[in-house]
């Protein structure tokens, strides 16, 4: 998880739900692995409720606002109980979010049509502070030397790509906003914009970890993909995100990208810490199996990880490609990147600050970046194919103390 500084909402957001034992409510804090940590908070009487594939959704929302009038009472703090906030459709999944009351939660759990209920939780981001024609971008930092050389100890060549590789492509981010104006960004303000704010906002970065994640996909500089289109989805409220806003943000980028019939040159990243609610892994795999590909960090708590989804499922490496110590690890990771002391853009006074930030989170967007080169030069349709490309164009048995991960190291394809 991201090691930032808590805010009163992030205090709110970790009051500890009572639990409701069902068949079918999941309490994503149990786990038959032991090994596996979770830093998540769930959320006092908010809720996912997954539905079947099949279910009537207008019909359902309609008998839960029914249930939920006739028993409107009010929360031990006096607040109404707001019943259903968001409502999620992608493919054959559908959800919705909600804020109930016990006796309205046991009614719409005994639904035939409910296939899950789970807790709405809040997460922090997995990073932490630490102080066409090819191109070389010489004195290029270290992540982008590795990742465009098969050997390590030949990156004094600099970085090798396709200077007009990622032209067309789109990188939604999902995170903590962007800041536009930095002068990573500042020469392409028409490549990078904030496209959604679940807070209502302009998708302005008040952490920094939506910039520093944007500048390595396609910053001038840092970034592996300099010409793809950056689009903020901003999900977190100051550090935290909740599954709820989660999933709304997730909601707005799979259908942007399938209104504009981009799923052949779109990626979505998703870099969150704790662990992973079914509900996300359903979105996921639904989105995936609309052509949409999403790439997701690991998790910075050196345990297994907990994605089950179809998503491209990113461990972090050191300088020596070795798993990075804090790096999650297990047979879901798909392949790793680097990870550690990751120098990239950042927020504050003026517009060229930036900062050197480890966590699976810089190394999902690495990779994102040439999942966006690999579909713009070998024409990739849908997430299937991205996934076996990339796969297939890693370097093998490169991956030191993998842990049970595969071995698998990030590369671009620059023949070097």
């Amino acid at each position: 998880m991201g090691f930032f500084h808590t805010t009163a909402r992030a205090a709110l957001l970790a009051t500890i739900a009572l639990c409701i034992p069902t068949a079918i409510e999941r309490d994503v804090n149990n786990s038959s692995d032991s090994s596996v940590a979770d830093h998540s908070s769930p959320i006092s009487n908010s809720y996912i409720i997954t539905l079947k594939p099949e279910t009537d959704v207008a019909q359902h929302l309609e008998h839960v606002q029914i249930i939920h009038s006739t028993n409107s009472i009010k929360t031990e703090d006096g607040e109404p109980f707001k019943g259903v906030t968001e409502r999620y459709d992608i493919g054959d999944f559908h959800a919705y979010a909600g804020h109930f009351s016990d006796a309205v939660l046991n009614q719409i759990k005994a639904r035939p049509d409910v296939a899950d209920i789970e807790h709405d939780q809040s997460w922090s981001a997995d990073s932490f502070e630490v102080d066409s024609t090819l191109k070389t971008q010489a004195n290029a930092p270290y992540h982008l030397n590795q990742i465009s050389h098969r050997a390590l100890g030949n990156e004094k060549d600099g970085y090798v790509y396709d200077g007009g590789e990622a032209h067309g492509t789109f990188a939604y981010i999902l995170d903590s906003g962007l800041k536009t104006t930095h002068k990573e960004f500042s020469q392409r303000m028409k490549r990078a914009r904030n496209g959604f704010d679940v807070t209502g906002g302009e998708g302005y970065d008040t952490s920094g970890h939506g910039t520093h994640i944007a500048s390595l996909i396609g910053g001038k500089t840092f970034g592996v993909a300099k010409d793809c289109m950056l689009i903020g989805v901003k999900v977190f409220w100051g550090d935290i995100c909740t599954t709820s806003d989660f999933l709304k943000g997730y909601n707005w980028a799979v259908k942007s990208i399938r209104g504009t019939g981009t799923e052949d040159m779109s990626v979505i990243n998703v870099s969150l810490g704790g662990g992973r609610a079914w509900s996300m892994n359903r979105a996921v795999t639904a989105a995936a199996k609309k052509g949409v590909t999403t790439v997701v960090s690991a998790g910075n708590d050196n345990t297994k990880v907990r994605w089950t989804g179809n998503a491209i499922v990113v461990g972090a490496t050191d300088m020596k490609r070795n798993r990075a110590k804090f790096s999650n690890f297990g047979p879901k990771v798909a392949l790793s990147a680097p990870g550690v002391n990751i120098q990239g853009a950042w927020i504050g006074y003026g517009d060229e600050k930036t900062l050197s930030v480890s966590g699976t989170s810089q190394a999902a967007a690495l990779v994102s970046g040439v999942v966006l080169t690999l579909k713009a030069t070998q024409k990739l349709k849908n997430n299937t194919a991205t996934r076996d490309t990339l796969l297939k164009l890693a370097t093998a048995n490169v991956v030191g103390d993998a842990n049970g991960s595969p071995t698998l190291f990030l590369y671009n394809g620059s023949g070097k």
